[in-house]
């Protein structure tokens, strides 16, 4: 997929590159007759403007077709620190006789996250942030 993408971006920066030189003829061609060179320019953009756009389409179908489905090793497994805490946490509800949990949270500009992880449960809530002081 690297060879891949490389030779896309590639392909992408020639289409960059040749879009202002492509836009430049094609303004000249509609106010005035260009030169034989100038036409031969033209067409040469254009086919470099099809092949590169036809790179880009077939990387970006590609993959799409290879991030549509993940693979195993792509799957997030259970988290070794977590299943410790609430080991911890089950034992701190057999001693206390108190449901205890952990809340961890983040408050981002868009929104508020949290984690919630009980002896029976790891919950995950985020909503708008409510009040903002502006600063």
């Amino acid at each position: 997929m690297n060879l891949i993408f490389r030779c896309s971006t590639n392909k992408l920066l020639i289409l960059l590159s040749n879009q202002r030189s492509l836009a430049l003829l094609k303004q000249k061609q509609r106010s005035q007759e260009l030169t034989g060179e100038e036409e031969e320019q033209l067409k040469k953009l254009n086919a470099q403007l099809e092949v590169a756009s036809g790179g880009i389409a077939a990387f970006l179908d590609r993959a799409e077709r290879e991030f549509a489905t993940p693979d195993d090793k792509d799957r997030i497994g259970e988290v070794v620190g977590v299943q410790e805490l609430q080991k911890i946490l089950i034992q701190l509800d057999r001693e206390t006789g108190q449901k205890t949990a952990a809340v961890y949270t983040l408050v981002g500009e868009t929104s508020f996250d949290a984690l919630i992880i009980s002896a029976d449960a790891l919950v995950s809530v985020s909503s708008p942030p409510r009040n903002r002081r502006k600063q």
